[in-house]
Formats: C-alpha cells, sequence, structure tokens
C-alpha cells in the first residue's frame, strides 16, 4: 500500500469500523449454525486483514508524543469537529496552556507527517531487484 497524508487519515478516521468489523467476524467465525452461508475462509482472511490494520494504527499512536495522539484520537479516531476538540484539549491541558483551532491543526499534521515518514522508512526496507542478494549471480557461475 502507499501511503500518503491522505491515506493516513483515512486510515485513522476508519479505525473505530476496523475494530468493529474485526470483532462482529469473530462473532461470524464462532456462530456454526446461522452464518453457515458464509465462507469460513473468506471471513478468517478478512478477519487477518483487520486485525493486522488495526494493529498497524495502533503503532502508529504509540509513535506519537501524547499531544499529538490526543488530537489525532480526537479528531480523526473519534471524529469530533475542532470546535469540541479544542474544548476537551484544554480539559486535559488546562485554558493557560489552550491552543487556537490554527495551532491543533499544525500539531496534526505534524502527527500525520511523523506516521508518514516512518511508514515511509519502513517502505525503503522492502526488497528490490536493486538491493535484494537472492538475485545476485555468483561471478563464477
Amino acid at each position: 500500500m502507499e501511503f500518503t497524508n491522505l491515506t493516513i487519515m483515512n486510515t485513522l478516521c476508519d479505525y473505530r469500523g476496523i475494530c468493529a468489523k474485526a470483532s462482529m467476524l469473530t462473532l461470524l467465525m464462532q456462530e456454526n449454525t446461522e452464518y453457515a452461508c458464509f465462507e469460513r475462509n473468506a471471513l478468517e482472511k478478512e478477519y487477518c486483514n483487520l486485525v493486522f490494520m488495526k494493529g498497524i494504527i495502533e503503532c502508529w499512536l504509540e509513535l506519537l508524543p501524547d499531544d499529538e495522539r490526543f488530537l489525532v484520537q480526537k479528531h480523526l479516531i473519534q471524529g469530533l469537529d475542532w470546535a469540541k476538540v479544542i474544548v476537551e484539549y484544554n480539559e486535559r491541558w488546562g485554558i493557560m496552556n489552550g491552543r487556537a483551532e490554527r495551532t491543533l491543526k499544525r500539531i496534526q499534521a505534524r502527527a500525520i507527517k511523523r506516521i508518514l515518514n516512518c511508514m515511509c522508512e519502513i517502505d525503503a526496507l522492502k526488497s528490490t531487484p536493486d538491493n535484494n542478494t537472492a538475485d545476485i549471480i555468483p561471478a563464477d557461475a
């Protein structure tokens, strides 16, 4: 998957849906009678994909400092509008440490950039023909 700011934000916005679908699939796989019309392999594959994405998002959140994580969780994951995020931010850090909407948007953008940079570093580890040692032909062959 190619990661951009937009794909990261959309994935974070989908977190609650991913968790809900994974839970529903768990229930479907445990039920043997009423949902027998579902193909078990398809359910298990989709469940694995959802659990994987859930884990990735949770790792992204661990990557972030408290203030960035707070904003991502409140605005992107929980879906609160900026006015509500500002109120909760002020409750959390106090009115004296309050931030304007523009500042909070900048902090959230920094969080997304941090996640994107991490994913780019991981993506750079992919095996390519240029750095795959298994594709190297010995000189004496």
